[in-house]
């Protein structure tokens, strides 16, 4: 191992304020080729970062990792040998590695951005990747992403909820709902979605993924949809008395179809709060296979015959997607964030942006990019001819009074 490089300024070269002046900041660079350790801990040295560590081989990394070693960022190469970079993925993975991870290879750049997803897929924090030979601008736009707050030495990681302690929030109507809009490349509101979010008793938020897979599992998705839904209304039903003229987008789950009486429980819903159904859209979330398809389909099939629009959430991701493009009569198309994120320097995600736009206009279905976080991920999206767009770039997920607000300083009441 090698520490203690020198530091020299990197206030010019546009690296985030969480890296520069922070003198613990531990780099350690994992690659089998000396030139390569060399050249990487110079470019590092030129930004500043003074504690670089080279690392030989994924054993010597996973080795240092279990002798209680921490590190802020690794830079671990894909091909070597013993361990190659995959295995040391799943070695971090096991291990509950908790700082930032870069990939860097000379392989074909599909096989560095698949090897990206596997660490994402095991909840990694993934800064990006680097193709060799590294760039001091490579690398500088990668520690710009760098977050402390994304490490997970200062925080637990996330535990399901239990189902009675679930079952009791949703009966008080705790977990309400917060509303991101869906803008047209006009910057105007075409509708908004709903997400539902939980604080608990000491106002920390408990994020969806620790009670959407319990309440599907345990049954109580279908009380959790219905609370959020004919909350949702109520507020959208008071938007609507004020004039403002969008649309409403509600989640539902696979789960919710296998109640044949769900199209009229929502109906009920929208028709007390004045309502009409052709203001709402269902969004479906894939977050399983649809076990009954039959059941799904005729619940599918009465939402539709309501006036319930229907929207493909996800798309791209989830499961059969294209087969179900062709049974179920969506209305809408939202193209997942994978696709669209940074997908001006992502020539395979670029593709499958364009094609799914391309899709969906074929079968006359309105288009939804989400995840759109930058001036580059807008005009991306644009320019590919997406109808609808939504992300952080323009609007964060907002609670209802925040969302007035904004409603008030960015739309214009009929």
């Amino acid at each position: 191992m090698k520490s203690g490089i020198r530091k020299t300024g990197i206030s010019n070269l546009g690296i985030g304020n969480s890296v520069n002046n922070r003198r613990d900041f531990d780099v350690a660079i994992v690659d089998d080729d000396d030139l390569m350790l060399s050249q990487v801990s110079l470019i590092l040295e030129t930004l500043g970062i003074e504690n670089s560590h080279l690392i030989e081989s994924g054993e010597e990394l996973l080795l240092a990792i279990d002798s209680g070693s921490k590190f802020d960022l690794l830079i671990v190469d894909l091909n070597m040998p013993g361990i190659d970079g995959v295995e040391v993925i799943r070695g971090l993975a096991a291990r509950n590695y908790a700082g930032a991870l870069a990939l860097f290879s000379g392989e074909d750049y599909r096989v560095l951005k698949t090897a990206e997803c596997l660490a994402q897929a095991y909840e990694l924090n993934v800064l990006g990747t680097l193709s060799k030979p590294v760039t001091p601008d490579q690398m500088g736009e990668l520690l710009s992403k760098y977050d402390p707050a994304d490490s997970r030495y200062t925080r637990p990681l996330v535990k399901p909820v239990r189902g009675d302690v679930l079952q009791e929030a949703v009966q008080k109507d705790r977990i309400t709902p917060y509303f991101q809009p869906k803008l047209d490349r006009n910057k105007k509101i075409a509708s908004a979605e709903v997400l539902a979010r939980w604080q608990d008793n000491n106002q920390l938020f408990i994020p969806p993924i620790a009670f959407i897979p319990v309440a599907e599992d345990t049954g109580i998705i279908q009380e959790l949809t219905l609370s959020v839904f004919k909350q949702s209304v109520a507020h959208f039903s008071r938007w609507l008395a004020m004039g403002y003229k969008f649309k409403l987008a509600v989640n539902i789950s696979t789960e919710n179809l296998k109640e044949l009486t769900f199209p009229d429980q929502l109906e009920e819903i929208a028709s007390k709060y004045h309502v009409s159904c052709d203001q709402i859209i269902l969004e479906l979330t894939e977050s399983r296979l649809m076990e009954n398809l039959v059941k799904g389909l005729d619940v599918l099939s009465r939402l539709r015959l309501k006036g319930f629009a229907l929207s493909i959430d996800d798309f791209g991701t989830g499961y059969s997607s294209m087969e179900h493009l062709n049974r179920i009569p969506f209305n809408e198309l939202k193209i997942d964030r994978a696709f669209v994120h940074d997908v001006h320097q992502d020539p395979a995600a670029s593709a499958i942006l364009e094609s799914s736009t391309s899709l969906a206009k074929k079968l006359r279905m309105v288009t939804v990019a989400e995840g759109v976080e930058t001036p580059e991920d807008w005009r991306s999206v644009v320019n590919v001819g997406c109808d609808l767009i939504q992300g952080f770039y323009r609007a964060k997920p907002m609670a209802p009074e925040q969302f007035e607000s904004w409603l008030v300083t960015n739309s214009k009441v009929a």
